[in-house]
């Protein structure tokens, strides 16, 4: 069952059964429920491929994190997702593992997947976004969180870390506590490696 099949069975056109699957306000009230009827009785399902080249959109955000185990990436991917979900969008959710490599090949997936964005959790993507990834990328906005990249098209959110670890540290000290140690480690970024 094609959009030719529904348009064919309505007696409408392409077009018209187009606009009824993006939504559009330009087709007349009996129209809409003729065109859906069919849809219905025919258990038409749009081909998401095809609609995303249509309307330069897949609907479609990949996510990558190292391991959803981790509660820090659970935690972020609970969040986000149905937010996403929220406003339209699938989601592609992959557990790259701390290989650098294998994190590249996640990311030349999604791109090859025509997803709209990609978000990284976690600052553990530093060193997968090399030059050339960072220029394919460039087609494709990216969000990063809790991890800093400077590069074009890269639109990072993060964690004040600095005021959390002063704040932590002024209540266990309100709370009689005097040997007090913080341990962090600070990775480097692609762009700072050399």
């Amino acid at each position: 069952m094609t959009i030719y099949d529904i348009a064919k069975a309505c007696g409408v056109s392409i077009a018209t059964v187009s606009r009824v699957l993006n939504g559009s306000t330009k087709v007349r009230p009996d129209t809409k429920q003729k065109v859906l009827a069919a849809m219905k009785e025919q258990k038409y399902s749009p081909n998401p491929f095809a609609r995303g080249l249509g309307l330069d959109s897949m609907k479609m955000v990949g996510i990558l994190c190292t391991d959803i185990a981790d509660a820090f990436f659970a935690k972020a991917v609970s969040l986000v997702e149905p937010n996403l979900r929220a406003r339209g969008f699938d989601v592609i959710l992959g557990c790259t593992g701390n290989n650098p490599v294998d994190k590249r090949k996640y990311m030349q997936l999604l791109i090859d997947r025509h997803v709209d964005a990609i978000i990284l959790i976690g600052s553990s993507f530093r060193e997968a976004v090399d030059y050339h990834v960072a220029k394919t990328v460039a087609k494709v906005p990216v969000i990063t969180i809790n991890c800093s990249i400077k590069y074009p098209d890269f639109y990072c959110v993060v964690c004040d870390e600095a005021s959390g670890f002063s704040e932590t540290t002024q209540l266990l000290a309100k709370r009689g506590y005097k040997s007090i140690l913080f341990y962090m480690i600070e990775l480097p970024t692609a762009a700072n490696k050399n």
